[in-house]
């Protein structure tokens, strides 16, 4: 990712709040996702990044390629959009399961 990937023309509508699990973070904390980004760590070795962002499809696929690793923690209509992807893929997972497609 760039550091410009959400720095787009149009203002921000929100800030984003992504936290990373431990094993990730070392990766994130070194990764610009925007200039005006914020992150820290926290005790237990996760990371938390907060950064700016207009309604970009491109946001929602950058945070669904990290799976079980990273949490949307704000804004809810974010962490939504993740939660029903996610689900929706599950779904595949489990009817292909249930369908006795793959074991």
């Amino acid at each position: 990712m760039t550091s410009e990937a959400f720095s787009a023309a149009t203002p921000p509508v929100a800030w984003a709040r992504l936290l990373f699990t431990p094993e990730r973070a070392r990766r994130m904390a070194g990764e610009p996702w925007h200039p005006r980004q914020e992150g820290h760590l926290h005790p237990d070795g996760s990371y938390e990044l907060s950064f700016p962002y207009s309604d970009d499809p491109d946001l929602l696929d950058d945070i669904l390629r990290f799976g079980p690793d990273v949490e949307v923690l704000a804004p809810q209509d974010l962490r939504l959009k993740v939660q029903q992807h996610l689900l929706a893929a599950l779904g595949r997972y489990v009817h292909a399961a249930s369908a006795g497609i793959f074991p």
